[in-house]
């Protein structure tokens, strides 16, 4: 089953504050900040690139074909609440939250209703359903300290070498992958 995940509004805050990483990077003064803060909002870029949302945020979800034993796989993490799931018409269905150690799911209770669609690319489908939900934690100290160590250790990359050839480190990599088993 495919699905379109859309942010309804991105968390403000960043997951390393400036101070928090010129302590880390043992830099003083402020010649550093403009560089700092940018590469900071990198690394957090290239995170939600990857659908992964340290800091609160809203996501509507929405999906496109027939939910294998009426589950549906939630792409953003991580994932704290699940406001609502609906089918096309609004619709709304019970659910139960379901976490494993490589996925979250969303199991709907009860029958699906068939609901014929035209979505906006041509393509007509059978089913379509949306899943509003909550990712990421409520405030800074809330993130794991293994994933700001590892923040930290990028920004210390990318830092060090300033042209930007050292972006998305096999160990930035790595973190990222391991994001969705354990967070």
């Amino acid at each position: 089953m495919n699905s379109i995940v859309r942010v309804v509004n991105k968390p403000a805050d960043k997951i390393v504050p400036l101070a928090t990483a010129k302590n880390w990077l043992r830099v003083s003064g402020n010649q550093d900040d403009t560089l700092i803060t940018l590469l900071l909002d990198g690394i957090q870029s290239d995170l939600w690139r990857n659908e992964y949302y340290p800091i609160r945020a809203e996501v509507s979800e929405f999906y496109y074909g027939q939910p294998a034993y009426q589950n549906f796989s939630l792409t953003a993490r991580p994932v704290q609440s699940v406001q609502s799931l609906q089918n096309r018409d609004g619709k709304e269905y019970p659910a139960t939250l379901i976490h494993t150690d490589s996925n979250t799911y969303l199991h709907a209770i009860g029958d699906l209703e068939y609901n014929e669609i035209d979505n906006t690319e041509g393509i007509t489908d059978s089913w379509a359903y949306k899943v509003d939900y909550t990712v990421g934690y409520e405030s800074q100290e809330e993130v794991p300290s293994d994933l700001i160590i590892a923040i930290l250790g990028e920004l210390t990359e990318r830092y060090e070498v300033k042209d930007g050839s050292s972006a998305w480190t096999v160990g930035f990599r790595k973190m990222i992958a391991n994001l969705t088993t354990f967070y």
